[in-house]
């Protein structure tokens, strides 16, 4: 192998067998993508193995819905979240607030309640 190159998301690098299994020393996970290979596959927690088809191999690492829809649904709830801090609290009873409380007239005839 030369020509290696690694990043977070990417793994590259040139082969001179085709076709000779290739360790890769980095976290095997179902969303490692590769080009110029056969694989990925896991060959134990921290190592996955590939077998070029082409002198230079590409992996990736992408995305899948499921990541997508929980990247989706933390925006709707911190978007959720400004507005209700944005709209203040609200009484129930449909008062103003900050207007003072006024107590209910008493009717006469019968002793006034707390």
């Amino acid at each position: 192998m030369t020509e290696i190159s690694e990043s977070p998301e990417r793994v590259r690098f040139r082969v001179d067998r085709v076709g000779v299994p290739v360790v890769v020393k980095v976290s095997y996970f179902p969303n490692w993508e590769v080009s110029g290979a056969e694989g990925p596959w896991r060959l134990s927690p921290n190592l996955m193995v590939v077998v070029p088809t082409d002198e230079e191999v590409t992996l990736t690492y992408g995305l899948t819905k499921a990541d997508w829809a929980g990247r989706v649904g933390t925006v709707l709830g911190i978007a959720g979240l400004v507005l209700l801090f944005r709209w203040g609290p609200r009484r129930r009873n449909g008062a103003t607030p900050g207007a003072p409380d006024v107590p209910a007239p008493v009717e006469s005839g019968g002793p006034a309640l707390p």
